[in-house]
């Protein structure tokens, strides 16, 4: 194999790899995107459950409402510890980055091939 010939494999390799890179990004902010919604809408539930438990008048509201506002903070404590929007955001710009570079690699192959 020439040099050429083997300059034109790696090109490919890394752009395989790029490739890569890119959707796995895609896939892990789309995992931390519904992490943030699995988290985030059981609280606002539990905490409005909470809330209307507080208010009420049947018997044992003040101890559903307390166990349900435990629930709510130990909630919010996770998707506050974890940030999944954050990473979520994070691993988007990756990807786009990636799918960047991406397209810049396979253009600039494309056009060294074709010469």
């Amino acid at each position: 194999m020439d040099h050429k010939a083997l300059i034109l494999k790696e090109v490919e390799e890394n752009e395989l790899y790029v490739l890569t890179l890119t959707k796995g990004h895609c896939d892990t902010a789309i995992v931390w995107g519904n992490v943030h919604l699995y988290l985030g809408i059981p609280n606002t539930i539990v905490a409005a459950l909470a809330g209307a438990s507080a208010l009420s008048s049947f018997s044992n509201s003040s101890l559903i409402a307390g166990i349900l506002s435990i629930i709510a903070s130990i909630l919010a404590a996770v998707s506050t510890f974890l940030n999944p929007s954050d990473r979520a955001k994070s691993h988007f710009k990756a990807s786009n980055e990636f799918e960047r570079l991406y397209n810049t690699t396979g253009a600039s192959t494309k056009i060294r091939c074709t010469h």
